[in-house]
């Protein structure tokens, strides 16, 4: 017999017949579950810890909402106490014990009768092991409160893409002559070197050329090796380096590089040779013998690449080589700039590793961890019995109720005709909660036996709810049709005595005119009845009961019934309408009928008589009262 509980959902009731457009539902189900943070280094929110159960299993579910963060790892303490140890490797489930698992949602499912109190093994010496066990305690049970850890590791993977490109003063520029090649290079290109040392020439922006567009080095300068006038001869060799840094927590690093090879000879990158320049017209000497390994002549506007470099990037600090022929123009060393353009643009990510626990109380760490409580919901065993008696609207009355309870998520529920001889003890074995439907007679009115069934039923400590707008009156009509019937001599006091209502007449009935219906008032509470509907109103259709409260310790008038009109008959004036009382058992009397249809009027048999909204809640809160 298990109980899935109620968040008793804060409604905004208007005057009338408004409707609170927030439907109440059971609380901790999968749809409604109890919700924690899940907070990654402490104050980073990146998810939740959901947790409900269904009455047999115990459900756990943590999930990321905020990318790019995803789970990596997960340990979870489920126990009737709270950890022992908070070393999360030590916890009693982890991921190969979950029902699933995706990078962004873990999900455990445990038993109930799993659910242990957990204490560390000692060694002979009285120390901890570091091993937790469970104590083998009696299983936890409906509305035990568990503690709980989840403990997640986390991660983000951020990416960023960048683009290194030529241009005025990013290079650094080494010139040798001819004769200083050798065969090392570029490792023996150490000695001889002449770093220039003057002001450098701003670079030339480069011209728009149809071969170069296409390789996507826009927005990249053309370095003109012929600016570099300490050495004019065009036999003079320039080497520029570039060099740049990668965070050095950088992974998943590539990238590509693209190059004009217009005197680009040969292009290094971390001391790999990456590419040679391809020549297209040659001018100069060759210098095949002379720069091994290329062995490559001098070409003329030669685009090369996308070549790609991503097996030579690296974290760190990343070097760029280029040797380059200089070459001007017979007309001077401007009148045809030549050199050196490219683009290199990598990409890599940044991990970021945390850890992370669903938001609770602190636990005595050095880590932080956290745990919170958890009270296993149960859902209670109904029993709904209808009183036969008119027909279609005892069927309304009874297919309105069934329907209420369906949405409000209870599932354990058992409905049927009150028997035709009488509603026996056997009828109410084993359940949690009876609710008894009489919608506009009294309790009784075929066998009043049926009511003495109740009355010991309530007397033994079972949990009621009765409803029906005659139901502050036992057995059958003496007069039917007349607002001033007597109920039975036998049984009244007693069922007065339990429902906490001194009848005085049955309200009216629309043969005596009684058609401008009751203004029903809800109390300002506090009472778990009226929770979220305190001080609602609405219009009742037509003959609450004329009554008064019995006051008695443990019973509560939670609402009032008041005529709309005095014309006709001044003396049916209302009274309580809905009663709470905590006695010998507890009830929860509900002196109007769900569904009337009948008397609805505008039109009639399709307007619930209780709007829909504070009727479910009214029943929601009564289960719940009872069956806390």
């Amino acid at each position: 017999m298990k109980k899935l509980g109620a968040i008793l959902l804060a409604l905004v009731l208007a005057v009338a017949l408004a409707i609170p457009m927030t439907t109440p539902v059971v609380a901790h189900t999968e749809s409604d579950p109890q919700v924690q943070t899940l907070y990654a280094g402490q104050d980073i929110d990146v998810g939740t810890v959901c947790v409900w159960n269904d009455g047999t299993n115990l459900y756990v579910t943590y999930e990321i909402n905020e990318p790019p963060w995803i789970i990596t790892e997960t340990h979870l303490y489920v126990g009737q106490n709270e950890p022992p140890t908070t070393a999360p490797g030590q916890f009693p489930y982890s991921d190969e014990d979950a029902a699933s698992i995706t990078d962004t949602m873990v999900t455990y499912e445990i038993p109930l009768t799993e659910i242990d109190a957990y204490s560390m093994q000692l060694n002979k010496k009285g120390k901890p092991t570091g091993v937790m066990v469970a104590d083998g305690s009696p299983p936890a049970d409906c509305w035990d409160t568990i503690h709980i850890a989840a403990h997640a590791v986390v991660e983000k993977v951020d990416t960023f893409n960048e683009c290194l490109v030529s241009g005025a003063g990013s290079d650094d520029v080494l010139y040798l002559e001819e004769d200083e090649l050798n065969p090392g290079y570029p490792e023996g290109y150490t000695a001889d070197y002449q770093t220039y040392s003057g002001t450098v020439t701003p670079s030339v922006l480069a011209w728009t050329h149809s071969a170069w567009a296409p390789y996507g080095v826009t927005g990249a300068e053309w370095i003109s090796s012929s600016y570099y006038t300490e050495n004019t001869d065009y036999n003079t060799w320039r080497l520029f380096t570039r060099g740049f840094d990668l965070p050095t927590d950088a992974t998943n690093i590539s990238g590509t590089l693209t190059m004009n090879s217009d005197n680009a000879e040969d292009v290094y990158l971390n001391g790999t040779n990456i590419g040679d320049g391809s020549p297209a017209i040659v001018y100069g000497p060759s210098v095949k013998d002379v720069f091994p390994p290329s062995g490559v002549q001098h070409g003329w506007n030669t685009v090369e690449g996308p070549w790609d470099v991503s097996s030579e990037l690296i974290a760190g600090t990343n070097e760029l080589w280029t040797m380059t022929r200089n070459y001007a123009w017979s007309g001077g060393p401007t009148a045809n700039p030549t050199g050196l353009i490219y683009k290199l643009c990598y990409s890599y990510d940044i991990v970021t590793t945390e850890t992370a626990w669903g938001d609770g109380s602190d636990l005595p760490t050095a880590n932080w961890a956290m745990s919170f409580e958890y009270e296993i919901q149960c859902q209670p065993e109904i029993l709904v019995v209808t009183q036969v008696l008119a027909g279609d609207n005892d069927a309304s009355e009874k297919a309105t109720v069934e329907s209420y309870l369906s949405d409000l998520g209870y599932t354990e529920v058992t409905s049927i005709w009150e028997p035709s001889g009488r509603l026996t003890s056997g009828d109410l074995a084993g359940y949690d909660v009876v609710i008894y439907l009489a919608w506009s007679y009294p309790a009784g009115y075929t066998n009043v036996s049926t009511a003495q069934t109740l009355m010991d039923y309530f007397d033994g400590g079972g949990r009621l709810i009765i409803i029906g707008d005659d139901i502050s009156r036992v057995g059958p009509q003496s007069s039917p049709g007349h607002p001033y019937q007597p109920q039975n001599t036998t049984y009244g006091d007693a069922w007065e005595a339990m429902t906490r209502l001194d009848y005085a007449n049955n309200g009216g009935s629309t043969e005596l005119g009684i058609t401008d219906g009751y203004q029903i008032t809800l109390g300002s509470g506090p009472h778990d009845v009226l929770t979220g509907i305190e001080g609602g109103t609405f219009t009742y259709y037509i003959d609450a009961d004329t009554t008064s409260f019995l006051d008695v310790a443990g019973a509560t008038s939670l609402a009032t019934a008041a005529r709309n009109s005095t014309t006709p008959y001044s003396d049916l004036t209302g009274g309580p309408a809905i009663v709470a009382y905590d006695g010998a058992g507890k009830i929860v009397v509900i002196g109007l009928a769900f569904y009337n249809g009948y008397y609805v009027p505008s039109p009639p048999n399709t307007v619930p008589a209780i709007p829909v909204g504070i009727a479910k809640t009214l029943l929601d809160n009564s289960i719940n009262w009872l069956f806390p």
